[in-house]
């Protein structure tokens, strides 16, 4: 569901990423819209251990606290 939700959102306004939450599924997806790569990230919940999503320098990755 929110994979087909950042191709709509894409549509009516062309992004490089999207960030949502409220799902409580992590999901890290990346799609083309010809040769643009765009990232849609669904942060997930807690329930399953801490993750956070981390930008440094402009590159995204995601870091496990214990």
């Amino acid at each position: 569901m929110i994979r087909h939700h950042a191709r709509r959102a894409y549509e009516e306004a062309p992004f490089d990423l999207i960030v949502t939450g409220h799902m409580h599924v992590k999901d890290d997806f990346e799609f083309h819209v010809g040769s643009r790569k765009i990232r849609s990230i669904n942060l997930g919940s807690w329930f399953n251990g801490t993750q956070i999503l981390r930008m440094v320098d402009g590159h995204l990755d995601w870091l496990t606290l214990d």
